[in-house]
């Protein structure tokens, strides 16, 4: 359990990092920089991938918990 606080702790940083305008949604650019900031998914048709699992219709509008759900699903470990 603490582990998975530890990486949320860290992952909440990076996520307001990212979400420019912080209104908790970030918009298909931010959550690409995201994915890339965490060095788990390094390869473009990877983020692509997921970006289609997390926002299929492409509304722009991924929340904090989408991308935690989608992790949590995709990824054993991601890095700091």
């Amino acid at each position: 359990m603490k582990e998975h606080e530890r990486f949320l702790q860290k992952f909440n940083l990076k996520f307001k990092r990212f979400d420019t305008d912080q209104d908790g949604v970030l918009n298909e650019l931010e959550f690409k920089q995201l994915i890339l900031s965490l060095e788990v998914y390094e390869d473009e048709q990877e983020v692509e991938h997921l970006l289609q699992k997390v926002d299929p219709y492409s509304n722009q509008k991924i929340t904090y918990s989408e991308v935690v759900s989608m992790l949590s699903l995709n990824t054993a470990t991601v890095g700091d």
